[in-house]
């Protein structure tokens, strides 16, 4: 999957990587910053590949195994501590305040898996990230693909701005998503191409979206100007991401291997809810989550 242009595929250079800064990248965006045409507009949708290829159809997911995995992971847990099941519940009363997506009380869940996946979560170790690339410090990455040509992911908790209409964005694109999600926050997503802007969201209204993993979607922007203009989709449940973190086949492996990620399955919550002013940060919540040592880290952390 990658991110492919209104009119017509464009490659992605996927030899930048999310442990150092890129220098080469092809990635236009669907939300125009300043002094961006509209048309390189952009959207991370449809089954892009990131040599450009397309597929004959989105692929099915089953809805039910990575539940299902995480319910036999918990099953052999004996106990848990309360902290584990505070973080589980999407973060306490407090959060209810703060943000409106995590004010209701949910089954959250997080667990360690032995491989990368589509899907999971990169959480960053403690000791990794402390210096020149602090910008990864206590970061949680969600991975939209991971394939044989390489590795997309968006950092879910750098938020940039708490209103799209703080961010002085221009152009006939930009203004038309402002004019529909004002109030919506953005994110950045990685150093790679931070011109380039995705939308995630759990909207099956959405027909030209597509899915990541049960309950996790992106692109569809148009769908969704057109649906929050007619009332029929609240903004707050939509997240924009600008930029994104890239590796080269074999690099994540390489920098897993070394202790830099933990990797991570995780409810679909973790990745759609907004990330704003949370009573427990989500690094924590997630290690918090994923119990045993990881707990432990997040304790000390």
């Amino acid at each position: 999957m990658g991110f492919v242009a209104a009119t017509q595929p464009l490659p992605i250079s996927l030899r930048s990587t999310a442990s150092r800064s890129p220098r080469h990248h092809t990635l236009p965006a669907p939300l125009c910053l300043p002094r961006c045409p509209r048309s390189t507009l952009t959207c991370l949708a449809e089954g892009g590949q990131p040599g450009g290829e397309q597929p004959d159809q989105t692929p099915s997911i089953d809805e039910d195994w990575r539940s299902f995995r995480a319910r036999l992971v918990a099953g052999e847990a004996a106990s848990e501590s309360e902290e584990t099941r505070a973080a589980r519940e999407g973060g306490a009363e407090s959060q209810e305040a703060r943000s409106p997506l995590l004010g209701q009380k949910k089954e959250r869940w997080a667990h360690e898996v032995s491989a990368i996946e589509r899907g999971c979560l990169l959480v960053a170790s403690p000791s990794s990230f402390n210096d020149a690339q602090s910008y990864f410090a206590e970061t949680v990455i969600f991975l939209v693909e991971h394939n044989e040509s390489g590795t997309i992911g968006v950092v879910l908790n750098r938020p940039i701005s708490y209103a799209l209409k703080e961010l002085g964005l221009s152009g006939q694109a930009a203004n038309e998503i402002v004019e529909a999600f004002p109030d919506s926050a953005m994110y950045s997503g990685g150093p790679v191409a931070p011109e380039a802007v995705m939308v995630m969201h759990n909207e099956s209204s959405f027909d030209d979206a597509i899915d990541i993993i049960p309950g996790v979607r992106v692109g569809g922007i148009e769908s969704a100007i057109r649906r929050v203009k007619d009332d029929k989709v609240d903004p707050q449940k939509l997240r924009f991401f600008c930029g994104y973190s890239g590796w080269y086949p074999g690099q994540l492996q390489g920098e897993v291997d070394r202790g830099l990620w933990f990797v991570a399955a995780s409810s679909p919550d973790i990745a759609t809810d907004q990330c704003i002013k949370l009573a427990v940060p989500l690094w924590r919540q997630v290690l918090t989550l994923m119990g045993g040592k990881y707990r432990q880290m997040a304790e000390r952390g």
